[in-house]
């Protein structure tokens, strides 16, 4: 698809983008403005920059077409509301993307517990999103496993993906900071893979989406044309 293929090519210059100043960064001796700027514009782990825009973009995108089935979808369909549903967990997601809700829940959790969390729970905002995570596969499960073979495949793979990505790459890049005592080495990595990851999911899911509303309107017109 033209649209899935253009946005994995965006991912892949973003990705050089950001390997290449980090390598400017990490290498450089000076301090100039141009660096300080290239560093913010495209390291992903910055806020505020072009990744993030473009991750956010993706979000609201999926959001959007999820949003576009459930409009599109004939009310008697008994999973018609579970497609506006995960339009509006998009919607929470380019939210948090942008102005990072799960980092205000970490402070809000340190406020409760005092004693900060070590090992792989050093970001404590893993453990309810984690859950929410777990409790939205479930209670959709049903649904997914009804859709087409190919969408039901990428949906599935999409969403290990991002969870994988965001928990367990954000938990493990916890663990190894500590460890490492914060080397910058270690966060370009595990930011690169946890980022990298998050986009392509995405990427892969929209792709199922699209998938979808193809073999939709293909049902349709065999039904018209009979």
């Amino acid at each position: 698809m033209g649209l899935c293929s253009l946005l994995l090519r965006i991912t892949m210059v973003l990705l050089f983008l950001h390997l290449a100043t980090f390598l400017i960064v990490y290498m450089s001796k000076e301090d100039s403005d141009f660096i300080r700027r290239l560093d913010a514009y495209f390291n992903f782990n910055h806020e505020n920059n072009i990744p993030s825009f473009f991750s956010s973009i993706l979000l609201l995108l999926a959001s959007f077409l999820l949003w576009f089935v459930y409009k599109t979808s004939v009310v008697t369909d008994k999973d018609r509301s579970r497609w506006l549903l995960l339009s509006g967990i998009f919607v929470f997601l380019t939210l948090d993307e942008a102005v990072k809700i799960h980092e205000r829940l970490e402070r809000a959790i340190r406020l409760v517990l005092p004693n900060d969390a070590d090992g792989f729970l050093a970001w404590t905002w893993i453990v309810p999103y984690t859950v929410f995570a777990i409790a939205v596969g479930l209670y959709n499960f049903r649904f997914v496993m009804r859709l087409p073979k190919p969408v039901r495949t990428k949906f599935i793979v999409a969403g290990i993906m991002y969870v994988f990505a965001a928990a367990g790459i954000e938990s493990i890049e916890g663990y190894l900071m500590k460890a490492t005592a914060e080397d910058p080495v270690v966060l370009m990595i595990t930011t690169t893979i946890q980022e990298g990851l998050e986009m392509v999911s995405i990427i892969i899911f929209i792709t199922g989406i699209l998938q979808y509303q193809a073999l939709t309107l293909k049902k349709l017109h065999l039904k018209l044309r009979e």
